[in-house]
């Protein structure tokens, strides 16, 4: 360590093991409806199609209403008044089908959010009215109106299932009202509902058995040869050539020199030079870094760079590199090799740096920089690519394996044939897997494949680039440039 004095930790070489294949409970989905969702009572393909994979609660019943008692003299029961007396059994994840009963002045759509916080519920599936009436259009703008609560103030993340546009066209879905289902028409609303609420179950990091949600992937043109991605919060970033440019704006490219690399930290894109200091892309922000950096990733609102030493005067340089935090207090780690990768989560800070016999050491750091966990890989297993989560660190070897490294030192194999990870540092975790043409959202406990866009075999790099912004996962395909893929 050439003069500097550090805690000694112990570097075990862990071997890597299989995921658990063991199937998790299949998660709760409670459906609450009126007479059209009632629909699936006497359509079991329907109801087959829909419920494959969950545990699926039906509440559906003719006349029910969203706040207020039923249109048969009080009955049936209102969605609130079950979902009161349901609490905690309704599960994770509630179906909203209710409205063709209800007059759009008394649809009181944030009441029922309050009560489906009370219950636990993290997240409504609502399904847009087909519009026959004008009434029914405006309960559908009231359902709108709260979708844009998702998520804010411990309220449930809100989705749109739109039956309404789906529908169109298809005629002989439905009985002489052009609301009521026919067996077609109930397979139809299956079919609608059910890719919602995997996408939704993926979106919580649930795992469905034979339910893998298929997401859209959509071209966004941009340039051709993309050398690396690089994301924030919400733009994403693109390196081809010379020129850095934001693909999702039409703003002018920044031009940069040879040698310098496009990184994210998790909440920045940062350009890092070997002779300059490190600066945002935005240019936004220059830390209090008075060196060039190689490496950077955020912990939390801090940022933590990694600064080689260069001089090869021992005095100048005591050691070949530190690890140097900014914000909430300046931090500076001296580390024995330096370090080729780092990835932070809001828990601590992951470092990989070279060991011995051609061996990568991997590192759990506590926000200040002490060591927590020490882990050697396997030769083979030399890192190329990277993301943290606040359970573990993805960590993607030059052998096309992309392993888990938990908090606990255990080291998982996740998928094979990888071409890139990322992340976002909060949980949301996606990789292209080579081998079968696809990116997939990954478990950020287990590493099960949640949810898949597929690419195709022909199209897709090996060592495709790919970023994570708020609500998107961005990549390249050859001949297509960008193609974006919603996470939400």
């Amino acid at each position: 360590m050439r003069g500097w004095g550090v805690v000694a930790v112990v570097c075990a070489a862990l071997p890597v093991v299989a995921v658990d294949a063991a199937v998790a409970a299949p998660p709760r989905v409670t459906v609450f409806g009126d007479s059209v969702q009632a629909s699936f009572g006497y359509s079991p393909q329907a109801r087959s199609i829909l419920g494959h994979g969950l545990r699926l609660q039906m509440q559906a019943a003719v006349c029910r209403k969203l706040v207020s008692a039923g249109c048969f003299r009080g009955t049936p029961p209102s969605v609130r008044s079950v979902a009161q007396q349901m609490g905690s059994d309704l599960g994770p994840v509630v179906v909203v089908h209710v409205g063709y009963n209800d007059w759009a002045a008394s649809y009181d759509a944030p009441a029922l959010m309050r009560t489906f916080r009370q219950a636990g519920v993290r997240a409504v599936v609502w399904v847009l009215l087909r519009e026959r009436q004008s009434s029914y259009r405006q309960i559908n703008a009231r359902i709108r109106a709260t979708a844009r609560l998702s998520g804010r103030n411990g309220y449930p993340l809100v989705r749109l299932a739109d039956w309404d546009a789906v529908s169109r066209g298809h005629g002989g879905w439905f009985a002489s009202d052009g609301i009521h289902l026919n067996g077609s028409g109930a397979v139809g609303l299956a079919h609608v509902i059910r890719p919602r609420v995997l996408r939704t179950l993926a979106e919580l990091g649930i795992p469905v058995s034979g339910g893998t949600a298929t997401l859209p992937v959509t071209p966004v043109g941009g340039p051709r040869r993309v050398a690396a991605l690089a994301a924030d919060r919400d733009a994403v970033w693109a390196r081809a050539g010379a020129r850095v440019m934001r693909v999702d704006a039409r703003r002018p490219a920044v031009r940069v020199a040879d040698g310098t690399a496009l990184e994210s930290s998790g909440r920045r894109a940062w350009l890092l030079a070997p002779d300059a200091r490190p600066r945002t892309v935005r240019g936004d922000r220059r830390p209090d870094v008075d060196a060039p950096a190689t490496a950077v990733a955020s912990v939390g609102s801090r940022t933590w760079f990694v600064v080689p030493c260069t001089s090869p005067d021992a005095a100048v340089c005591p050691v070949p590199a530190l690890l140097r935090r900014v914000g909430g207090g300046r931090v500076t780690v001296p580390v024995e090799t330096v370090p080729s990768h780092v990835a932070g989560a809001r828990n601590g800070l992951w470092v990989v740096r070279p060991g011995p016999g051609g061996r990568d050491v991997v590192e759990l750091r506590a926000p200040d920089g002490r060591v927590l966990r020490t882990v050697t890989l396997a030769r083979t297993a030399r890192v190329r690519s990277m993301t943290a989560t606040p359970r573990g660190l993805f960590a993607l070897g030059g052998d096309g394996v992309l392993r888990l490294v938990t908090r606990g030192g255990r080291v998982l194999a996740v998928l094979r044939g990888a071409g890139a990870v990322a992340g976002d540092g909060r949980g949301e975790v996606w990789a292209v897997d080579a081998r079968r043409g696809r990116l997939v959202r990954l478990d950020p406990v287990a590493g099960r494949v949640l949810a898949l866009a597929p690419i195709g075999r022909r199209p897709i790099a090996a060592a495709s680039p790919i970023a994570v912004t708020r609500n998107t996962v961005w990549t390249t395909r050859v001949g297509d440039g960008l193609v974006r893929v919603p996470t939400r």
